[in-house]
């Protein structure tokens, strides 16, 4: 059985982060719509790699090397 007070911190962590990303909804999906302004060229190709590699191969050499 697990504690879960002992993951007290992160669950009310990802309950405010929903909380907030819920509020503040269009706002979210829009900057999402506007990445490519924020971050142009290389950043968006290996953004979209390392999600690729996250999907396909987690925590792999690879997946590794693009996160880090």
């Amino acid at each position: 059985m697990v504690n879960l007070k002992l993951y007290k911190g992160t669950i009310d962590n990802f309950k405010n982060n929903l909380r907030e990303i819920s509020e503040n909804l269009k706002y979210f999906l829009d900057k999402t719509l506007n990445v490519g302004n924020d971050f142009g060229g290389p950043s968006i190709y290996f953004h979209k790699k390392a999600l690729l590699e996250q999907k396909n191969n987690f925590l792999s050499d690879e997946h590794l090397i693009m996160i880090l």
